[in-house]
């Protein structure tokens, strides 16, 4: 499994090496889009997702990629279960 690296950069702040917070909210917004949701409501849940998973990836030294991912869909599943299960089986033949 491929770890990502989490030290903190001084350039940015709180620029993180292999997470992006952008990133992370662009995927959050295309499964949203896939069932249709409100633009602006899938906006919101994507920035509070965003910190949320942001706050909980600096906390820790270093996790892999499945790691933000579970914790990134257990976040939206507080807000919307369907878009949740989409994020989190991307990629899979659901």
């Amino acid at each position: 499994m491929k770890k990502i690296s989490l030290r903190r950069k001084k350039q940015a702040g709180k620029t993180v090496k292999g997470f992006s917070t952008l990133s992370l909210k662009r995927d959050i917004m295309r499964e949203g889009r896939v069932l249709n949701r409100h633009v602006g409501a899938m906006e919101l849940i994507a920035d509070k997702v965003a910190k949320e998973v942001e706050k909980w990836v600096l906390e820790r030294g270093e996790v892999t990629k499945a790691d933000v991912d579970r914790v990134t869909a257990a976040r939206i599943r507080k807000y919307d279960a369907d878009v949740a299960y989409l994020y989190r089986n991307r990629g899979k033949i659901v």
